[in-house]
């Protein structure tokens, strides 16, 4: 199974992901992921970890793909009316 996160650029020493044994390899660092979920008062601000940030909007997403599908339908209709209609 392949994942949709971009590997490290290593250009931009960028990673898109949590590659902790990445991370602590080329910093020279024990591999561990520290989460902090309260102030540590060492200027270390806590981020959420939860998943109550996310919109579970299933009724907009119905929609939308619903539309794109009608819109997709009409569209080959459409084309398919105009090749059948063609005069040569």
């Amino acid at each position: 199974m392949t994942s949709s996160t971009p590997p490290y650029d290593a250009d931009r020493a960028i990673w898109y992901g949590r590659d902790v044994a990445g991370i602590a390899g080329l910093l020279g660092t024990a591999p561990v992921l520290i989460i902090a979920r309260s102030d540590t008062g060492d200027g270390v601000v806590a981020q959420p970890v939860t998943t109550a940030g996310f919109r579970n909007d299933h009724w907009q997403y119905a929609v939308t793909w619903f539309s794109l599908a009608a819109v997709w339908l009409g569209m080959t209709v459409l084309l398919l009316w105009r090749i059948r209609t063609r005069t040569v």
